[in-house]
């Protein structure tokens, strides 16, 4: 029963508006959202759900200097489309990518922006993607859910120094990469593998930072989160699924963060999940034994890493006398 109530909750919230249909249907010539032609003789306002299909080499494109609206923006029907906000902005109130089949792209570049007020999907029937890349490029949800992979695949990637922020993330199907100093926030509880599902979630170099609620990994479904070199992973407080088909691994100089001030019961926990297998280190070997925990004085804060092996304490000795004898 709560999983029917969950999807009807779920449907009425992807529901069809009354708004007006806008249609991108390229013309040839200039990609530019800007272009009225490619929109049938009127750019979408703010009070049109723009729509692409099957656009084929007609990509649309918000570029430097173009400030771009719309209500609801759907990206749906059997064949490839993609979106280039290449420098521009792009205001909607929601986000549809790929809603029943297809492969539909959204790419971020150039310091584009776009900013949602409401509940989006990536990959709601089809493959959707979401890519953000670049310092200064950015996605900005400032209210609502947004769905990864509900009914088809979704697959978001942040990289290059550039930031994303949503609300409430469900995931269901499909990955999250965050990587070279790039950082994805969350604002409210997060799931990681939902209903029957799988999310790969890769930090390499980046920040994947929770700032409210807890992060599920795995939620009803299958949730793996791989941490590398560089790699962060902040929460308030961190769920796993007791199915044990779940799993967080550290590598390298990668992180978790707990920010919650009770640093014996954050040990207690990590080491459980280790013992459990559901936390492990190096690509699955045993965590038991391998993590270090440092408390920040003044917050309380946990973070954990790896305790390096003994060949990589030879090592960092070796350089620490090196620098001595330099001074």
């Amino acid at each position: 029963m709560k999983k029917v109530l969950l999807a009807a909750a779920i449907l009425a919230s992807l529901a069809v508006n009354s708004f007006g249909w806008s249609e991108w249907n390229y013309t040839g010539g200039s990609h530019s959202w800007n272009e009225a032609s490619n929109w049938g003789g009127a750019v979408p306002t703010a009070s049109d759900d723009p729509i692409m299909r099957d656009a084929g080499d007609g990509y649309a494109e918000v570029g430097s200097g173009v400030h771009a609206v719309g209500n609801t923006m759907w990206m749906y029907g059997g064949g490839n489309a993609t979106l280039k906000v290449n420098g521009g902005n792009l205001a909607l109130g929601q986000l549809r990518i790929a809603v029943d089949a297809g492969n539909k792209s959204v790419e971020v570049s150039n310091a584009g922006v776009v900013t949602l007020s409401s509940d989006s999907a990536v990959g709601q029937g089809g493959v959707g993607n979401l890519s953000v890349s670049g310092m200064g490029s950015s996605v900005n949800q400032t209210a609502g859910w947004t769905y990864i992979g509900y009914g088809g695949t979704g697959n978001i990637t942040v990289s290059d120094h550039a930031t994303a922020s949503f609300g409430t993330i469900r995931g269901w199907n499909g990955s999250i990469t965050v990587e070279s100093g790039a950082t994805l926030y969350t604002n409210s509880d997060t799931t990681i593998g939902e209903n029957g599902g799988t999310v790969n979630m890769i930090i390499n170099g980046g920040t994947v930072k929770d700032n409210a609620g807890w992060m599920y990994v795995g939620f009803g479904g299958n949730g793996n989160i791989s941490i590398g070199d560089g790699g962060l992973l902040s929460v308030i407080a961190l769920g796993m699924d007791d199915a044990l088909t779940d799993n967080v691994d550290l590598s390298g100089t990668g992180a978790i963060e707990i920010r919650d001030a009770r640093p014996d019961d954050i040990a207690f926990q990590m080491n459980w999940y280790a013992g459990q297998g559901m936390l492990t280190v190096n690509g699955g070997q045993s965590a038991v034994g391998m993590l270090s925990f440092a408390v920040d004085s003044a917050t309380q804060y946990t973070t954990v890493t790896i305790i390096p092996e003994p060949m990589t304490l030879t090592i960092l000795a070796i350089g620490g006398l090196l620098i001595s004898r330099k001074k």
